[in-house]
């Protein structure tokens, strides 16, 4: 049975980045087209790190796309010896993206990074539907992943600003952070909506105003 990708998984995969961060929404395939970059790396052992939830899922995935990949959670990545593996997908990568330079950086960013840092030839795709989850220095992690080293001190200075406010000096995102950050983002990533790849009806807002009467109150007082 021949398969069929869809133009953004294609050109992706005809570009072949050795790697790459997959900003897709959910639905837009990035699992699809990690099997399918995988199966362009053929001559070196690859692992796929992700939830455990889904590691049947990606075990079903690469069976039927006709990849090879040992599969691991997230949380025993730590335990693995990558040092085996030429090829590594981290899928939903926000969850490895602990600051490198905080001491309180995760396990499992400390694993990730010390494998990227000593491995300069392996290939590594990341997979995130939201690649940043609360902070700027999500993405400067996910970009030392990638080989893509900024300098931590500008991007301090772009996004973030020293602070007393819990009573210790801290960095803290400064407010526009999030509006600023797409085009940092966008420089690492490839990003993909789902509207990008189907026709997705506009989506309209209306707000019903429900006059509020003595049947409601009772109603209220009986579920309690």
């Amino acid at each position: 049975m021949v398969k069929t990708l869809y133009k953004h998984q294609q050109r992706f995969i005809e570009s072949n980045p050795d790697r790459a961060l997959l900003c897709w929404e959910a639905g837009t395939g990035k699992t699809i087209a990690g099997c399918e970059w995988l199966k362009k790396r053929t001559d070196t052992p690859a692992l796929v790190v992700c939830p455990k939830g889904v590691i049947k899922k990606w075990k079903a995935e690469l069976k039927e796309w006709g990849a090879v990949a040992d599969v691991v959670s997230r949380d025993l990545v730590k335990k693995t010896d990558l040092i085996n593996y030429g090829a590594i997908i981290i899928d939903e990568a926000q969850d490895f993206t602990s600051p490198l330079f905080d001491k309180s950086r995760s396990q499992r960013a400390t694993t990730i990074y010390n494998y990227v840092r000593t491995h300069t030839k392996a290939s590594i795709l990341l997979l995130s539907a939201t690649p940043i989850r609360s902070r700027p220095e999500n993405l400067h992690t996910l970009a030392c992943y990638l080989g893509r080293l900024w300098n931590i001190h500008e991007f301090r200075g772009e996004f973030l600003h020293m602070t007393d406010k819990f009573g210790r000096r801290h960095y803290e995102p400064n407010k526009d952070w999030r509006i600023k950050i797409r085009p940092k983002l966008e420089l690492v990533a490839d990003i993909v909506l789902m509207a990008d790849c189907a026709d997705v009806p506009k989506h309209e807002h209306t707000v019903i105003n429900v006059k509020w009467n003595k049947s409601h109150d009772i109603k209220l007082r009986n579920q309690y």
